[in-house]
């Protein structure tokens, strides 16, 4: 039995997910005979029995946990086939807590614009599936940029950016009350702007996208 594990929101893989996985007993009991840890790719594998049911658990802080009950191969059930083919890839929820942020490098613009690019579509949707998973939360969407540039230019960008995303979630059926939209230039640097300003790469980290949890 093997998969990968990707964040919900951003697609990208989850290293580090606790990977438990237990075995049917004649009682009708689940016991415990694994536990890995998913790889950089987010990867993990256990061998089991084909004639044995299993029940897998997965858990990693700040992420919800996931269960789920894998019958044996043996036993001809319909629903295994898709229950092992939603294990790869298999999206893990960030948990929906106060003051949770979430980082997210992957939504794209066009150079020096405010217009999201079409392959960031995808990671916004994502968000829509979240809020729609976690029907009770707010977010605030916030957009950050490096230091290249004059403050005022980088505070007027950031801001385009974020309200950008809050029109996108709007419009795909995000109620505006729960969305909070703020620019914030290059307030929250991730590293030193010397180095930005020598390293493209370096200033590529501070351009990104957060959503927070009000």
């Amino acid at each position: 039995m093997f998969g990968q594990i990707i964040d919900a929101i951003t697609n990208k893989a989850v290293e580090g997910v606790v990977i438990e996985l237990y075995e049917k007993q004649p009682n009708g009991e689940y016991k415990k005979v694994g536990s890995v840890l998913s790889d950089k790719y987010g990867s993990w594998k256990h061998n089991i029995r084909r004639d044995k049911d299993y029940k897998v658990k997965m858990k990693k802080d700040k992420f919800d946990e996931k269960e789920f009950v894998i019958p044996a191969a043996l036993a001809n059930d319909p629903n295994r086939s898709s229950l092992i083919e939603s294990m790869n890839p298999m999206k893990f929820n960030p948990t929906a807590k106060k003051d949770v942020k979430l980082k997210i490098n992957n939504i794209y613009f066009y150079f020096a614009k405010g217009k999201i690019k079409e392959e960031s579509y995808p990671i916004l949707d994502n968000i829509v599936d979240y809020l729609n998973t976690n029907p009770n939360i707010r977010i605030e969407i916030s957009a950050h940029t490096d230091c290249v540039g004059k403050d005022s230019y980088n505070l007027a960008l950031s801001k385009k950016r974020a309200t950008a995303c809050y029109d996108y979630l709007v419009q795909h059926g995000i109620d505006k009350s729960r969305l909070k939209a703020v620019g914030y230039g290059e307030k929250h640097l991730l590293n030193d702007c010397a180095l930005q300003r020598r390293d493209e790469k370096a200033a590529a980290i501070n351009r990104r996208v957060e959503i927070k949890v009000l």
